[in-house]
């Protein structure tokens, strides 16, 4: 849902791929649920538990978050489910 909203935005300078394997250093093969592209480089995004905003939904994404140096970012799952346009505002603003 926000990989259809983000991807029909066509934000200028940020590409999105869906379910994007990564290989990082340290960590192996991660499936990154959606991945940004920009100048500034690559941001791995991903839903975050309901009620622990920083924590995330995967285990995976939570070793990428503690152990590697990808950025990632993580949105609200409430907020995606009951306000998707301000989710994907909100993601788009920071990674501008």
């Amino acid at each position: 849902m926000l990989f259809n909203d983000l991807d029909r935005q066509a934000a200028e300078g940020v590409a999105f791929s869906r379910n994007a394997a990564m290989n990082v250093p340290g960590i192996g093969d991660v499936t990154v649920p959606i991945l940004a592209t920009t100048a500034a480089g690559k941001f791995a995004i991903a839903l975050s538990a309901p009620i622990t905003f920083d924590e995330p939904l995967e285990s995976a994404i939570r070793d990428l978050k503690e152990y590697s140096s990808v950025p990632v970012v993580l949105v609200d799952e409430l907020l995606v489910r009951t306000n998707l346009p301000r989710a994907s505002s909100d993601l788009l603003t920071k990674l501008a």
